[in-house]
């Protein structure tokens, strides 16, 4: 993340988890998971998510509250867009 402007965490599927790829969820939040301190040091990279994000897994919930943390506005305004792209591609 150092030379980074911006991330995007991915939602990990539990429902695929059987297959072993991922031993637990607490090896990937672990590893792979971005947490408060993460979010603090870097916090001139924003963070975005496409959500619904598993809490306590890719994300701790205290992550939610930092200005670089942009998941929420990224969903809220994730349907408009979507919509807005599918009306000039069939207009």
């Amino acid at each position: 993340m150092q030379w980074a402007d911006a991330v995007i965490m991915l939602r990990i599927q539990k429902e695929r988890m059987v297959s072993g790829i991922i031993p637990s969820e607490d090896e990937y939040q672990k590893y792979f998971g971005m947490n408060e301190a993460i979010v603090k040091k870097y916090s001139n990279v924003l963070v975005l998510h496409p959500g619904p994000a598993n809490y306590g897994v890719e994300f701790s919930m205290e992550c939610m509250n930092y200005k670089n943390v942009l998941v929420r506005e990224q969903v809220k305004n994730g349907l408009a867009l979507r919509m807005a792209v599918l009306k000039h591609c069939f207009v």
